[in-house]
């Protein structure tokens, strides 16, 4: 059978409006097929799940009348058929694509993503005179469906969606170093301009942490001018800019979030002081200022902000570093090193992940091309001690390197639809 979806369709499909996950309400047709294709679902199962689902479904690159139809760029926009042509051959330069689909259904409510958009998210509690109308789409999926459910009979179906898919879209790991030895520019961009003697310092400080664990290492007299003087530090080391002629306090004020709970209103010199705003609950201090976003030193999105936290126990206050695990590690690195040559007694959050990174001895993640390496950060790859991840079809990565690559990998097994038992 013809498909009828082809990949300018489905590109129209993943970017529409319900990609934000709006709800909607199908015309009767669609609803019709909707449960038309949970019910073969239901015959089926991924990863032991009976109410989820996902599997792979490929679409050709279709004519130029299906870019059109797609409506992603008016003809207009070109002077010649031949330069639209170009742009249609540009935008889908392969034969063939592949998609994962994910089907999630229970309680009458039922989502459709492709890849990583929600293309229908359907609420039996919604109202609206705009029904939708997916039934080429549907339709297209149940036949996939069909075919997913014959190849599972005869016992094809693993082994042909294993030859079939192509190795970009696959999962897999490759040691940091190996990587480093076929991209130059992949270790550029993990080490930026890191000196060996700057690695080799922050990965032999971490038998140095031992004397903040053991608690023989601390402060006994913390003020806030100690603390922005620790803060001046990192900043230095990390060589921000814009501190020339500025005081330690007012580093802090240029970079920190001042949604620092009040410590910016304290005596900067006195001990009592600090010591008795440190200890007010965070309802406290939610009476002085925001304290949400407390010993952040450095702004940013949630893994690009850098921490330096106080903490206190019965043998005085320390310092704990954190950041620097998926970005700006060159920058945490050098702060490290220079708190500790400074005299801080301070212990470094995920010392360890960061010493195999910069030593090239951990694994990068290969994630498939549908994705974005960098929203592996929040989880979702299946090894959690793999902290960077690539994408095979980076600009970077010549077709030479790309053969290394994959030769070198470890691949990683794939999760494929299964018949449930009886």
């Amino acid at each position: 059978m013809e498909k009828k979806i082809t990949a300018p369709q489905m590109f129209a499909l993943e970017h529409n409006y319900l990609s934000i996950g709006q709800k909607c309400i199908l015309n009767d047709e669609s609803a019709g097929l909707l449960n038309t294709l949970l019910d073969k679902l239901a015959k089926l199962q991924w990863n032991n799940e009976t109410e989820r689902w996902r599997f792979w479904v490929s679409v050709p690159r279709g004519t130029i009348e299906d870019f059109d139809y797609a409506d992603l760029h008016e003809r207009e926009e070109y002077e010649t058929d031949d330069e639209y042509e170009k742009a249609w051959k540009e935008w889908f330069p392969n034969d063939e694509y592949w998609y994962e689909i994910t089907v999630a259904a229970a309680n009458g409510y039922a989502v459709i993503v492709v890849n990583n958009s929600i293309v229908l998210n359907v609420d039996p509690n919604t109202e609206s005179w705009n029904k939708k109308d997916y039934t080429d789409f549907l339709q297209f999926l149940i036949d996939e469906v069909d075919n997913i459910i014959k190849l599972l009979k005869d016992g094809s179906y693993a082994e042909k969606i294993k030859s079939s898919i192509p190795i970009e879209y696959r999962m897999g790991i490759i040691k940091r170093n190996a990587l480093w030895s076929i991209s130059p520019e992949c270790m550029k961009h993990d080490l930026s301009d890191l000196t060996e003697q700057e690695i080799d310092c922050f990965i032999n400080n971490v038998e140095q942490d031992k004397s903040v664990i053991d608690k023989t290492w601390r402060i006994q007299d913390l003020t806030a001018k100690i603390y922005y003087d620790a803060c001046a530090v990192c900043y230095r080391a990390a060589r921000l800019k814009g501190l020339e002629g500025k005081t330690a306090k007012e580093q802090y004020g240029r970079y920190a979030d001042d949604r620092d709970g009040g410590l910016t209103t304290i005596e900067d010199t006195s001990v009592d002081a600090f010591e008795k705003w440190f200890n007010l609950s965070d309802s406290e201090k939610w009476k002085i200022q925001n304290p949400s976003h407390m010993w952040e030193i450095c702004q940013g999105s949630s893994y690009t902000r850098i921490h330096l936290y106080v903490n206190k126990d019965d043998a005085g206050y320390y310092l704990g570093l954190a950041g620097g695990v998926h970005c700006r590690t060159e920058e945490i690195v050098r702060m490290y090193n220079a708190l500790r040559k400074a005299g801080f007694p301070v212990r470094m959050f995920s010392h360890q992940l960061i010493a195999k990174a910069i030593s090239g001895v951990d694994y990068i993640g290969i994630v498939p091309c549908t994705d974005t390496p960098s929203q592996y950060w929040y989880g979702g790859f299946p090894l959690k001690e793999v902290i960077s991840f690539i994408n095979l079809t980076d600009e970077v990565f010549s077709e030479e390197m790309i053969q290394r690559i994959t030769e070198q990998a470890e691949w990683l097994e794939m999760s494929l639809l299964t018949q449930i038992d009886g």
